[in-house]
């Protein structure tokens, strides 16, 4: 009860300032009139009665600025003051204001950019099933493997929950409209369960159905169900016509499925079953891409172990087209960001550099406009105002112009044209999703606001030094 007295309080302290100093005013002149009634009836005079009551009463200013503060929202009422001022200061220096607005607005925007690519491509996980356990098996030379070897390595591992392949190929839809050529993903059974894509309709693929005369049946992605089929609900089991073949549809994919591999494999808008010929003679026709899911508590150095004596095993065997053949294992978050991670420290770097100069270039903008403001300041100390009151004002005038140029420069790292530059450059793939997080504003504000405040804190404390030699110097009634 006590708790909802004291945020009703503080409430009506805030929305009812006019009120409450209208009732402090009453009652503060209430007390003077009655100290003048008793000093005439002491037989004073009015004029000396009014004198006396005064200086018995105080001071009236610092009395209600004290009595203000006991209301606990001081701190707030001071603050509000402060942008109001800061604003008016911004406004009334309009080149200044746009200078630093628009320095702020190039360094921001330019590392909330590159940050925001940075953060998706090599600090985020990858949108599937522990992540961390899936890895892609290439060989020396490619990243491709043969399928026989594929199936000896799929059938003779110990650290592999399940392996499976992918690869690229395209169809001709001739369904419901002209025919399309569509961009087609070849797997084998597993793979969508290595992934852990669960489809929003239907099924994928069994184990059965990579044999011949059983893979007449397709999983659609979300955007060609769309697209093509109007998002019927019923297409679960009807069929399509793909190079004059008709296939059975089993499955649609969620949308936010776009699996990709930069330079080895493109997202596809139809998948279906790989075919494995198991014939020795294709021992050196390596063209399957290869991806498994680590067992839990295997490590990759484990499984590199494993999979170099099956290596060995199956060199023995077949040394005519497997002699110097090696394969290693690389994690799939590795494989998808490739020579991406030291173009984009660069890139970075580059761009924390200008965001340094940007802050350099606003604490001399800075240090220039304080120079013709030490008249302001040791007018305001001469005044009264105590050196934390007018280093507060100072910051929250700079947080506020950092304030400005940081949304400035977030809008601007919104725009969609610097986006496609990224993504012509390669850095920002369909496969780590739609949905982008464009701001990143923490961790550019810290050093900007550090960066803006080096010089005014330095100056107001020269500028507090002159106005206590200023004021020493003057009588007290020219203060």
């Amino acid at each position: 009860m006590n708790l909802l007295r004291e945020i009703q309080r503080r409430f009506e302290a805030l929305f009812r300032k006019r009120e409450l100093d209208a009732e402090m005013e009453q009652e503060m002149q209430a007390h003077i009139e009655m100290r003048m009634r008793e000093n005439i009836e002491a037989g004073m005079s009015a004029d000396e009665a009014h004198y006396a009551a005064m200086r018995q009463f105080g001071w009236v200013e610092s009395i209600k600025e004290t009595c203000r503060e006991r209301r606990e929202v001081r701190w707030l009422e001071n603050l509000v003051q402060d942008l109001r001022f800061a604003a008016r200061q911004l406004r009334k220096n309009p080149g200044f204001t746009a200078v630093a607005v628009l320095t702020l607005a190039l360094g921001i925007g330019a590392n909330t950019a590159v940050f925001s690519v940075i953060e998706r491509v090599l600090i985020r996980p990858l949108p599937y099933r522990s992540p961390h356990q899936l890895v892609m098996i290439r060989g020396t030379a490619s990243v491709s493997i043969s399928p026989p070897n594929f199936l000896d390595y799929q059938a003779q591992n110990h650290v592999f929950e399940q392996m499976a392949t992918f690869n690229a190929g395209s169809r001709t839809l001739t369904e419901n409209a002209e025919p399309e050529r569509i961009r087609t993903g070849l797997v084998t059974a597993g793979f969508f369960e290595i992934l852990g894509i669960k489809p929003i309709l239907g099924r994928t693929f069994l184990s059965g159905e990579g044999e011949e005369g059983r893979n007449n049946v397709v999983v659609l992605s979300h955007s060609l169900w769309r697209r093509r089929f109007g998002a019927n609900p019923d297409i679960i089991g009807q069929l399509v016509t793909l190079d004059k073949q008709a296939h059975f549809v089993i499955g649609v994919l969620p949308p936010d499925f776009a699996f990709s591999v930069p330079g080895v494999f493109r997202p596809a808008e139809m998948w279906a079953p790989a075919i494995l010929p198991n014939d020795n003679a294709q021992r050196g026709n390596a063209y399957l891409r290869v991806i498994a899911r680590l067992r839990p508590g295997v490590t990759m150095q484990r499984a590199q172990m494993e999979l170099d004596v099956i290596t060995q095993r199956l060199a023995q065997e077949y040394p005519q087209t497997l002699a110097g053949v090696r394969t290693r294992i690389v994690s799939l978050h590795d494989q998808m960001i490739g020579n991406s991670r030291t173009v984009l420290s660069i890139m970075l770097t580059a761009v924390a550099l200008v965001l340094l100069i940007a802050c350099a270039n606003i604490a001399n903008l800075q240090l220039a406009r304080s120079s013709v403001r030490q008249k302001e300041m040791v007018v305001r100390a001469a005044l009264g105002a105590n050196r934390n009151r007018m280093v507060t004002q100072l910051l929250t005038e700079s947080v506020f112009l950092a304030l400005l140029g940081g949304m400035l420069g977030c809008r601007s790292a919104c725009g969609k044209g610097r986006w496609d530059q990224l993504d012509r450059l390669g850095f920002f793939h369909r496969h780590l999703g739609k949905r982008r997080d464009y701001i990143r504003f923490g961790a550019d504000s810290p050093i900007v606001i550090i960066g803006l405040e080096l010089v005014p804190q330095g100056t107001q404390r020269r500028a507090g030094s002159r106005c206590k030699r200023y004021a020493a110097s003057q009588p007290a009634h020219d203060c």
